[in-house]
């Protein structure tokens, strides 16, 4: 078996029966020994790979250990599966449940094939995954770090010091760690390594609160949203109206360009939305004109949104339910509708289609290309919104900073969005005394999630009667049995 041509003859040397192959390469800056053998698991195809070290003896322990690992694999019938972290990712993926597969995918493009690439995970070693975790700590490492988030790198001037929040890291390792297991079970992986991850003597790893994470705007950012919101309602008004400016010429939204002012009327109705009602942003964008519902009680006149399963988000058992959410500016909310319609029709060419059942109408919020088709995403049209929004009432609304215990001295930058607003309306129901029940399925989460994700002492306090409540209930109807 002889070498590549680019190889220092003189250093060639046969070990194993002449099954391996020790040779160095003819460029003199490079002194490590490489070996090459015929790989006994798959015919026609050759292993070359360095050992790592300029001495003979340990290269030849090297290269005898990989020969024979591939060799116990030829002989368990394991040549056909491969144990990189493709072939896992591509074999157990379908096992995970339906809501958690773009979530494992996603870290396995940005952090595991990058990190392991094509090594062969059979032989794993005990502390392979400290090594990673390592590694995934590293600010460099981090996939934004590298395009679009440069307040994500190294602090520079006091902006802020990249960090990886504990709850993302454990939820990455949760499906990393399924993925070995399998292979293991699988018989593609010898042993599995040390599981155990002692999350406080990382560095870079913010131990932040889950309802922490997420961007939450502060109670001045809301006030200011609310007064342009409020200013760009009475302008709005006038437009559609009509009315003339102070130089006789019509007044305008946006430059009056088609999509333009329609992106700042839907950030509008968005926001609006949101705010008083906690809708979802994913289920914003299948919204239906059918779904806006009108219904008058005596001298009350409510608007609510008939969420149907289609609209609904799908919860972990690929599940979803119908519900109703109240707008709680109730018949405002009927009139900012209505004129939104107008400049549905004014954007679209024609009016939307509302039929008897309410999936068989038009989208409210459909792509710029196509009124039949979702948008892909609602977020950069808000994103622009906000930082509009934010210029015109001289401030920043579409981000704030908040500050990490583990970094005294720095702050992280919170992105703020429809999620934001949403997290707002609940955290104010639950603190005017909205009951969590019917909070519950006005929104769509169920009561612990709210308390976890939204915790403030009055919905813990609330919960905690509440479960003290039906206690007692239970326990008399066990007496009086």
């Amino acid at each position: 078996m002889s070498p590549p041509p680019y190889t220092d003859p003189k250093s060639h040397k046969e070990i194993y029966n002449g099954k391996i192959t020790l040779y160095k390469l003819s460029n003199p800056t490079k002194k490590t020994i490489y070996y090459r053998f015929a790989d006994p698991t798959t015919a026609r195809k050759y292993i070359r790979k360095s050992s790592g070290t300029n001495d003979y003896g340990d290269a030849s322990r090297v290269a005898i250990e990989h020969y024979e690992t591939l060799l116990v694999k030829e002989k368990l019938g394991l040549t056909s599966e491969p144990a990189t972290i493709t072939a896992l990712h591509k074999k157990f993926i379908n096992e995970l449940p339906k809501s958690a597969r773009s979530v494992a995918s996603g870290c396995y493009r940005n952090y595991w094939l990058p990190y392991f690439k094509d090594q062969d995970l059979y032989n794993c070693d005990y502390m392979l995954l400290k090594e990673y975790v390592a590694w995934r700590t590293d600010p460099k490492n981090y996939v934004y770090n590298k395009s679009k988030a440069d307040w994500a790198r190294l602090s520079k001037g006091g902006r802020g010091q990249y960090a990886v929040a504990k709850g993302t890291l454990q939820g990455e390792l949760k499906y990393l760690r399924f993925f070995l297991k399998q292979g293991h079970e699988a018989g593609l992986i010898k042993k599995l390594p040390n599981m155990a991850i002692r999350y406080k003597d990382l560095n870079n790893v913010s131990i932040q609160q889950t309802d922490q994470r997420r961007g939450r705007f502060t109670k001045d950012q809301i006030i200011q949203l609310r007064l342009w919101r409020g200013h760009f309602r009475t302008h709005w008004k006038s437009v559609l109206a009509g009315e003339l400016d102070e130089n006789g010429a019509r007044k305008q939204i946006a430059y009056d360009h088609r999509i333009n002012r329609f992106h700042l009327c839907m950030f509008y109705v968005l926001t609006t939305m949101v705010s008083n009602c906690g809708l979802r942003p994913m289920e914003a964008k299948r919204l239906r004109w059918g779904h806006f519902k009108k219904r008058t009680e005596g001298e009350d006149t409510y608007t609510f949104l008939h969420i149907t399963k289609k609209v609904a988000k799908k919860m972990r058992n690929g599940e979803s339910e119908e519900r109703q959410a109240i707008f709680s500016n109730m018949e405002e909310m009927w009139d900012i509708m209505e004129d939104f319609k107008v400049e549905w029709t004014h954007c679209f060419g024609r009016e939307p289609r509302i039929g008897e059942h309410p999936d068989d109408s038009d989208l409210i919020f459909p792509s710029n290309r196509d009124v039949n088709k979702e948008r892909r995403s609602l977020s950069i049209v808000v994103k622009n919104g906000l930082i509009r929004a934010g210029n015109e009432r001289g401030c920043i609304l579409d981000h704030n900073f908040i500050d990490d215990p583990n970094f005294p001295n720095q702050k992280a930058k919170k992105g703020l969005g429809l999620y934001s607003l949403r997290s707002h309306y609940i955290t104010t129901q639950l603190t005017h005394g909205t009951p969590l029940y019917q909070l519950s399925l006005c929104v769509g989460s169920a009561p612990s999630t709210i308390i976890k994700t939204y915790a403030v002492d009055q919905a813990t306090q609330y919960w905690r009667i509440y479960t003290k409540h039906i206690r007692e209930m239970r326990a008399k109807a066990k007496e009086e049995l």
